[in-house]
C-alpha cells in the first residue's frame, strides 16, 4: 500500500524527506480534487495525507468518495500554521474509533 501527500509546498518537501515518494503540490481544494479522485482509482492507494485546510474546502466530495470504502484512509494534518480550529487531533480521534479508548498526551 502507497502512501501519498496532498499539500502545500512545504508539507510536500517534508514528507518527501521523510521517505514518501507520492507528494502532491496543491494551491488549493480545486487542485486537489482532481488528484484525489486519481488516488482513489489506485488500488494500491492505502493512505492519503491532506492538509485541514484542503479536507475543509473539499469535505463534501470526500464524504462521497469514503462513504462506502474503506482505503485508501485519509488523515487531515494541520499545515505550517497549526490545527485550523480547535478540536480533537485527527490521529487521536482515529485511535480512539478504531480502539475505543482516547489517548491523553
Amino acid at each position: 500500500m502507497n502512501i501519498s501527500v496532498i499539500a502545500d509546498h512545504s508539507t510536500v518537501t517534508g514528507f518527501r524527506l521523510a521517505g514518501v515518494s507520492k507528494g502532491f503540490e496543491v494551491e488549493g481544494g480545486k487542485d486537489a480534487l482532481p488528484i484525489l479522485k486519481e488516488l482513489f482509482k489506485d488500488k494500491e492507494a492505502g493512505l492519503i495525507i491532506i492538509t485541514e485546510k484542503l479536507y475543509e474546502e473539499i469535505d463534501d466530495e470526500i464524504k462521497r468518495l469514503t462513504e462506502k470504502r474503506v482505503t485508501p484512509m485519509i488523515v487531515a494534518i494541520p499545515d505550517s500554521k497549526g490545527f485550523f480550529d480547535e478540536r480533537m487531533d485527527p490521529i487521536r480521534a482515529l485511535v480512539k474509533k478504531a480502539v475505543g479508548i482516547e489517548i491523553k498526551y
